[in-house]
């Protein structure tokens, strides 16, 4: 996967490829087709940080790297428990870690948690020393998402969705198949009695399953240059985040309304929804998680929700790919660019990443931050790792507070330096100082002759 490419990129592309797996009357064969370019354009994240819940303060981060958890609002972070999986004599420990849900009582307190993982599903309590498989819990496909709601888990994958009843007893349940052949990306649940309403972000249209009934399929305004990413549920609204026409609101039978939504002066538009969730602590408001940092959405008194940016110095070229509300603010991960904190409610506060042995485990570079606290030089030296297309990629960031200059060696191949907004200055590896000027740069190497590379940056 190339590095710090942003989703909108090629996003014509996946369109033209949804467009055909419709037409494709093999539903198994459709999705095949399509899950890899989802995952290609970070549509669906395969690497860097996918899965977050928070409850009070007790905040569990996945990625494929393994899982870490906070029990103080994000102040320090540990690696979680073990599994009860025993591999040549060692305990394992939890991997590959897709979707993660909180189990609560009627009171909101967590009873345990559950994780999705390409190994299974595991469920853990806080007094437990281990993460247990959940015994007949076999998810078909690979897992997508999961949510839990009273006594119903539900859990989608690129096989369809699958329902359980808490806790653990008999096996889960299949949903499928979806109309549309729709592939569930995202899952959320309203609580009704008896049973709950699913909501799924099929691609292309939102579906529902009202209790004890069948799939019903909502297409959203434009069906035919859209892409339905995700589903939150909060009070009597349904909001879906799109690829290309920001957030829409529905009501809990899949009507969308016909009154806009304020996407912001910075336009939410523009980005790639990734990501929904509601605020607990507040139902007027909730968060999209985009391939342009985060926003906040708030209903005004007119009954419009209005989009803002919300925080600054959000890291150019950072998709968000998931977003959990905490005591302390707002959390934010990436798929390549680390974790971000923004304490507080206040959208004028600087994103900070989060600074941690056990979050940096997960993957993702530490940006550097020349320039502050009397740094004025970096040396980086790591090994290229070779993509899909022979490329050797090196993914480099940097917070600079003026010009720098940037310097490679050994001087074989090119380097390129994406400003993403989006120009691109390119860096021949002659082992000169070249200078550049901007607040964030990724940098991308390009046929390396040699396994490793050394960066130096400095404040000129």
């Amino acid at each position: 996967m190339a590095g710090f490419e942003p989703v909108a990129e090629g996003l014509l592309e996946l369109l033209d490829l949804v467009k055909e797996v419709r037409a494709v009357q093999d539903v198994a064969t459709a999705d095949d087709a399509l899950q890899p370019l989802l995952a290609y354009r970070r549509i669906v994240a395969q690497r860097g940080i996918q899965a977050m819940a928070a409850v009070n303060n007790m905040i569990l981060v996945g990625a494929d790297a393994g899982l870490v958890r906070s029990n103080d609002g994000g102040t320090t972070w540990q690696a979680a428990e073990l599994t009860d999986i025993m591999k040549d004599g060692k305990v394992q420990p939890l991997t590959d870690v897709i979707a993660i849900a909180p189990h609560r009582d009627a009171g909101g307190n967590v009873i345990a948690w559950y994780a999705a993982t390409e190994g299974g599903m595991f469920r853990w309590e806080a007094a437990d020393p281990r993460w247990r498989t959940v015994p007949g819990w076999q998810v078909a496909g690979r897992p997508l998402a999961m949510t839990c709601e009273g006594t119903t888990l539900c859990v989608t994958s690129t096989a369809g969705v699958q329902k359980g009843a808490l806790p653990p007893g008999a096996s889960l349940t299949d949903l499928s198949p979806l109309p549309g052949g729709g592939l569930p990306l995202n899952v959320a649940i309203s609580p009704t009695i008896p049973e709950p309403t699913l909501y799924i972000a099929g691609v292309s249209a939102l579906l529902i399953r009202p209790p004890s009934g069948n799939w019903t399929w909502h297409p959203p305004a434009d069906p035919e240059t859209d892409l339905v990413t995700c589903v939150a549920v909060t009070g009597n609204s349904v909001f879906v985040g799109t690829a290309t026409q920001g957030v829409c609101e529905s009501d809990q039978v899949g009507h969308f309304s016909d009154v806009p939504q304020r996407q912001g002066r910075r336009g939410l538009k523009k980005a790639a929804v990734l990501s929904l969730v509601a605020n607990s602590n507040n139902p007027l408001t909730l968060f999209a998680g985009t391939t342009m940092g985060v926003y906040r959405g708030t209903r005004t008194p007119q009954n419009v929700v209005s989009w803002v940016k919300f925080g600054q110095q959000w890291p150019d070229g950072a998709a968000a790919t998931c977003v959990a509300v905490t005591q302390a603010g707002l959390l934010a991960g990436t798929a390549f660019h680390g974790l971000w904190m923004l304490p507080g409610s206040d959208p004028l506060k600087l994103w900070m990443q989060v600074d941690d042995n056990n979050v940096r485990s997960l993957g993702g570079p530490q940006l550097p931050k020349i320039g502050s606290a009397g740094v004025q030089s970096c040396i980086f030296s790591a090994a290229a790792t070779e993509n899909e297309q022979g490329i050797y990629l090196f993914p480099f960031q940097i917070a600079c507070a003026g010009r720098m200059s940037v310097q490679t060696a050994p001087p074989n191949g090119a380097v390129q330096v994406f400003r993403l907004r989006p120009n691109v200055v390119n860096i021949p590896l002659t082992n000169q100082p070249v200078q550049v000027e901007a607040d964030f740069y990724a940098v991308q190497l390009r046929g390396v002759l040699q396994n490793s590379v050394t960066i130096t940056v400095r404040i000129v």
